[in-house]
């Protein structure tokens, strides 16, 4: 994609500007009643340049699949990042924006056959696996694809494991290889999945050292790997996380995998890299009261008392779960756990959102946000504080860009939100500043 056309279609209200000042420009056109996302490009910019700070050994390639807004996947295509992509569709998306095939690894360790060939076709040779099948069906219909092996090493903290599903055990790897060479495939490489959204520090150094192990081994077997993928579960929002699991993975590929030229390393983040750049701004369509005319106005103003008071954050919690039918409203938004709130189906609630317009004064209220369409399930957050609102308000949260447009479902034909992107001088400089790439000026493996 152009850098013309990112920056075409951008909102941009000049030096000074925010994303508040594009939401409010949105809410107040004529009928607007729709939920809708605020991109902010200089997010991204910014988290591809700490993690290029933070990691300047690991090439940044992409997973598509937590969010592949086209806009997120030019940007990132003109600042020289690669992609991790799952499937034909992922890679027809890229490679359409100007991505190169070389940048692209196909991470999904049991791919269509006519997935594979569509790879063939493009040239898209980088591509997991961790089983003999698998390696008969690449034998099959891609063999000259460059393969990496992909092993387990699961973190003690995630929020989802993958090991379950994916990687073969690090001191089973050895069986693959030989299977690899029995059908003349080559093995270039090796990879792991810590698991999503990880907090455990020290994983990554361990998994380092697993994957070094494996390297040794696939060159014992006759092979010539170059390539070690770390790939993704690094935090969204926590820099400070961020910066500690870097030096970890810093320290292991220093002892492990010294900077010598022969090994290229990469990793696949998705949700450090959009999660804070995208904003959703929502709108109360339905309100009632719940139970309302069961309780007294006493129970009421003991609330707004407590809420008022200096209790710690864990005391209001709890009494919050105390006296959440004391007064509850139950609000109705334009969007739902079929659309955005996709997280809340796996136990993940969002954080609590933001009033637009601010109530200085106004006393808290338990309230319940129901997503917008017809079934029980969809609820968005449950007793919460908010202040008393009204149909039309509007609610703004935040960091909401990590698997929540790409995990949309058409469930009732509800739609899903446009995307409104701003941009600030300061992104425009830097992405100016890569304008080279766009010509076809990247890295090639």
């Amino acid at each position: 994609m152009e850098l013309r056309n990112i920056l075409g279609r951008s909102v941009y209200l000049g030096p000074g500007s925010s994303k508040m000042d594009v939401i409010n420009e949105v809410v107040k056109k004529p009928g607007q009643d729709k939920a809708f996302y605020v991109l902010d490009i200089s997010e991204v910019v910014e988290r591809v340049k700490l993690w290029r700070q933070l990691l300047p050994r690991v090439d940044i390639f992409y997973a598509v699949k937590c969010n592949s807004e086209p806009i997120v996947l030019g940007l990132l295509t003109a600042l020289g990042t690669g992609f991790d992509c799952a499937s034909q569709s992922e890679m027809e998306q890229v490679l359409g924006l100007g991505a190169q095939s070389s940048r692209i690894i196909y991470a999904n360790p049991y791919k269509l056959p006519s997935h594979l060939r569509f790879a063939q076709a493009r040239q898209v040779s980088l591509m997991t696996f961790d089983s003999e099948t698998e390696l008969h069906k690449i034998k099959a219909n891609y063999p000259e694809a460059q393969l990496v092996l992909r092993i387990r090493y699961d973190a003690a903290k995630s929020f989802i494991c993958f090991g379950e599903k994916f990687g073969v055990l690090p001191d089973k790897a050895r069986t693959l290889l030989v299977a690899a060479r029995a059908l003349t495939l080559s093995v270039v490489g090796v990879a792991f999945h810590v698991g999503s959204d990880c907090s455990d520090l020290p994983v990554f150094y361990h998994a380092i050292a697993a994957a070094r192990k494996v390297f040794d081994e696939a060159e014992e077997e006759g092979f010539k790997p170059y390539l070690l993928d770390i790939g993704g579960g690094f935090p969204g929002d926590d820099e400070r996380l961020m910066r500690e699991l870097s030096h970890y993975i810093n320290i292991a590929l220093d002892h492990f995998f010294p900077d010598d030229g022969r090994v290229k390393v990469i990793g696949e983040p998705g949700r450090f890299i959009v999660a804070s750049s995208f904003t959703l701004v929502t709108s109360i369509i339905g309100k009632r009261h719940k139970d309302e005319l069961e309780h007294s106005t006493s129970s009421a103003r003991k609330q707004v008392e407590w809420h008022n008071s200096s209790c710690s954050s864990l005391e209001k919690e709890n009494e919050v779960k105390k006296q959440k039918e004391a007064i509850s409203n139950m609000y109705y938004i334009n969007d739902g756990v079929f659309t955005s709130f996709c997280s809340v189906l796996k136990n993940r609630e969002p954080d609590t959102p933001t009033p637009l317009v601010e109530r200085p004064g106004q006393p808290q209220v338990a309230s319940t946000l129901w997503g917008w369409s017809c079934t029980s399930t969809d609820c968005v957050k449950k007793d919460i504080l908010l202040p008393d609102l009204s149909l039309g308000d509007w609610l703004v949260w935040s960091t909401l860009g990590a698997y929540t447009l790409s995990h949309f479902s058409n469930f009732n034909g509800l739609p899903l939100p446009e995307v409104y992107i701003f941009q600030t001088p300061d992104s425009v400089k830097y992405l100016k500043a890569y304008e080279n790439e766009l010509d076809g000026n990247s890295t090639s493996y």
